[in-house]
């Protein structure tokens, strides 16, 4: 006989992560009758999207600027090599060979 997986809607998932909060996990899990493993998972889940939606620093948003930066300097050199090769392709006759 083969084990049913249950499916938790995220309504469910979100109060259970609360419940562990709240009262800790061995007695979510008590209440619940869902595994260990899944309530510590869901709690993973929801404090990595947490960490995702907290504002930034000065420090971070500057350093990510700088990056941002650098980049776009990369990708105009990169432009501007392709913009030259493309006006030497373009010009339907390859100079003469020595």
């Amino acid at each position: 006989m083969t084990k049913r997986k249950n499916v938790y809607t995220a309504e469910f998932k979100a109060e259970a992560v609360k419940m562990i909060n709240e009262y800790g996990i061995e007695k979510t899990i008590q209440d619940l009758g869902v595994s260990k493993s899944s309530l510590v998972n869901w709690s993973k889940k929801s404090e990595s999207k947490a960490s995702l939606n907290k504002p930034l620093s000065l420090s971070d948003v500057l350093k990510e600027n700088r990056r941002l930066e650098k980049e776009i300097m990369y990708i105009k050199k990169i432009n501007e090599v392709l913009k030259k090769s493309t006006a030497i392709f373009s010009q339907g006759e390859l100079p003469p060979s020595k």
